[in-house]
């Protein structure tokens, strides 16, 4: 997926739209009212802030569409991906709840779009205090199963790069070598994903 010319130029800009809107969220958010905060509120508040970076970012791109309806943003890059922005759960996968928005996210035809177009979703990882981005993946989906996932930003690697990786390591979990990757198909479980909800 990330060998896709027009996703390739992209994915970085994704990547600080996501870091930004979490910044956005400890900027704008008390440290006392996070303590209360439901995940779910959380991940709205971050979800609308990366619309909202998305949109400003992207709006004079002409290889670039939005689709904003019922409740669900996707970004259409070069009629080749759509991409959905989610939060990853503890086990790295958005949430499992069959809502509308899922089944029409992996239908053959979404809002008239065939189904050769890549799925994909960029979601974020949160470490073990929910305080901050620790990775971030992008998945590539057939039908509801993940065919391909790749780590784009580590906040442990090496400063230099400001967490961006050049060189992506292997997904899902393991050792992170550096330069390797590999197709992966996990079937989903059925398990929801703990607080995976939007962006």
């Amino acid at each position: 997926m990330l060998s896709t010319p027009a996703f390739q130029q992209r994915w970085p800009i994704l990547v600080a739209v996501i870091l930004k809107a979490w910044a956005d969220y400890r900027h704008e958010v008390s440290e006392r009212a996070r303590r209360w905060v439901h995940a779910r509120t959380r991940a709205g508040f971050v979800r609308d802030a990366a619309v909202h970076r998305i949109r400003k970012k992207w709006d004079h791109d002409k290889g670039i569409r939005f689709i904003d309806r019922r409740g669900m943003f996707l970004v259409v890059i070069e009629n080749e991906a759509l991409v959905r922005l989610k939060k990853l759960g503890k086990n790295r996968r958005p949430s499992a709840i069959k809502t509308a928005q899922h089944w029409e996210y992996f239908s053959e035809s979404l809002f008239g779009f065939p189904l050769y177009l890549t799925r994909l979703v960029v979601g974020y990882e949160l470490n073990r205090e929910q305080t901050e981005v620790l990775r971030i993946w992008v998945q590539e989906y057939e039908g509801e199963n993940v065919v391909e996932a790749t780590c784009i930003y580590d906040r442990n690697a090496d400063d230099s790069t400001g967490g961006m990786l050049t060189s992506p390591p292997s997904p899902f979990g393991g050792p992170n070598e550096p330069g390797t990757r590999k197709t992966v198909v996990r079937p989903r479980d059925g398990k929801a994903a703990e607080d995976g909800d939007a962006v």
